[in-house]
């Protein structure tokens, strides 16, 4: 069973409950003293694979502002405890399968799917259903992880377990899901300043000012070498 670590869960190694709270407060406490996105990912999804949900694989995907991708995909799985990280070129919406898969169904409605009895659910044009009831998953569920600023991504957990998800427990799940989004959204809109800062105004510039150096009149000194040379019959080849 994994240990927690978590200060308000009494003797770790522990069951969580599906107790809003202490799953609550367990991931507050988690995400606060975490560096970055990924690791706060791996303990909500060592929280849900000990609490009754028995989740077994959490699968999160948002969407920073970067020049280079659209959307950056975590996927974590119960049998290793990793993080897999994946970055996806823009044109996401474009590629094979999209417009069939579960996330696009998110993103157009804004509301959850879920599927409940994957064992018995029929081949389907979505690769992710069949994948997952041959890899002996029996319920599925993504839901809408909501941003302040409007920017809806995805929040998906399946599990093994016999009979799939309860009801309560889902409940639990999804009260919580509005707190993971609070604690990822610090950390992306951290990454967006810097991006667009170092798009903008170069990386080392943009490395200043998000250390603080942004007060008017600031300057540096710096050795520096200054050529000044001429290029032979530059009018002429200008010209042409």
């Amino acid at each position: 069973m994994t240990d927690l670590n978590c200060r308000h869960t009494p003797n770790p190694p522990v069951e969580i409950g599906c107790d809003t709270g202490q799953l609550a407060l367990c991931l507050a406490e988690h995400g606060a003293s975490s560096e970055d996105a990924q690791a706060v990912i791996r303990k909500f999804g060592q929280l849900l694979s000990t609490a009754p949900l028995r989740v077994e694989r959490l699968f999160v995907s948002v969407q920073p502002l970067h020049p280079d991708f659209r959307a950056r995909t975590y996927l974590w799985l119960a049998k290793d405890d990793r993080v897999r990280v994946i970055e996806w070129p823009h044109g996401l919406k474009n590629r094979q399968g999209y417009s069939s898969s579960p996330d696009h169904h998110v993103h157009t409605t804004g509301t959850e799917l879920r599927v409940p009895d994957l064992q018995n659910t029929p081949p389907s044009r979505c690769n992710l259903y069949d994948e997952l009831r041959l890899d002996g998953f029996t319920d599925y569920l993504i839901i809408p992880l909501r941003f302040s600023g409007g920017t809806i991504n995805t929040l998906s957990i399946a599990t093994r377990q016999p009979g799939g998800f309860s009801k309560g427990c889902l409940a639990a799940f999804r009260r919580l899901a509005d707190l993971l989004a609070a604690l990822l959204e610090r950390f992306v809109a951290v990454e967006n300043l810097d991006t667009a800062l170092r798009t903008y105004l170069g990386r080392h510039a943009g490395s200043q000012v998000m250390r603080g150096e942004i007060r008017l009149g600031e300057g540096q000194l710096v050795e520096a070498v200054v050529l000044f040379a001429d290029l032979h019959d530059f009018s002429s080849l200008s010209a042409q």
